[in-house]
């Protein structure tokens, strides 16, 4: 939702807030309400738009974070393994072994750091000031 803020026709020091929703419909709100929202419902960021706060309903960022970070998890746990293995079962292994074990610990590496590079993007993005989903308290 977009918080607008504009100068009311009838008394030019009242400003007049109103909320552009998503499927661009346009309601009026009191200060109180808009107080309301951000204390109970949403976060306010910097370029006016609220988000809903993640006890309400989680957003995509967020849940896009989870799934990645999960798959980070789980990645980085097969890389350990391969290493564990190579160097505490090394001389129980042929070479085809070794040569499997190292290129898969070092092809897990890789995509666990590439995963952290994007979930450290995402959370760049939030702490930004030029971003538009720009909200430090949220990166």
């Amino acid at each position: 939702m977009q918080v607008l803020q504009t100068l009311n026709a009838g008394d030019k020091d009242i400003i007049k807030l109103q909320l552009v929703r998503q499927n661009g419909k346009v309601i009026d709100i009191t200060n109180d309400q808009l107080k309301e929202l951000i204390l109970q419902r949403c976060i306010w960021t910097t370029n006016n738009t609220l988000f809903l706060k993640h006890e309400v309903k989680q957003g995509i960022i967020a849940k896009w974070c989870e799934e990645f970070y999960g798959r980070r998890k789980a990645t980085k746990k097969k890389e350990l393994a391969c290493f564990h293995t190579l160097h505490n079962d090394k001389d129980k292994l042929d070479s085809k072994q070794i040569l499997e074990l190292e290129t898969n610990e070092q092809n897990f590496h890789t995509i666990q750091i590439g995963i952290k590079s994007m979930i450290n993007s995402i959370y760049g993005c939030l702490g930004t000031s030029f971003s538009p989903i720009a909200n430090p308290d949220m990166a």
